[in-house]
């Protein structure tokens, strides 16, 4: 994979994370790692763009904050 590719892959999910992170609001990471079945280190991980999910888990971490997937989703215009 080319640097090109993985820097835009890697700006992906940092913003991924973000997005999860501010629909997390006033939850803790604990308690968003207990409703979506995921650790707390998961969670962190993610929100950070360290830890690459697959969509499975994203579709668990939305049904998690009772918003749709679509919500959570980076415009794919960015990348």
């Amino acid at each position: 994979m080319n640097a090109k590719v993985e820097d835009s892959q890697n700006a992906l999910y940092i913003e991924l994370g973000k997005k999860i992170k501010n629909a997390r609001g006033m939850r803790s990471q604990a308690e968003l790692a207990k409703a979506s079945s995921l650790s707390r280190t998961s969670i962190t991980n993610i929100e950070k763009g360290r830890q690459h999910l697959p969509l499975h888990t994203l579709y668990a971490i939305a049904n998690a904050l009772e918003i749709p997937i679509t919500e959570l989703l980076p415009d794919q215009n960015q990348f």
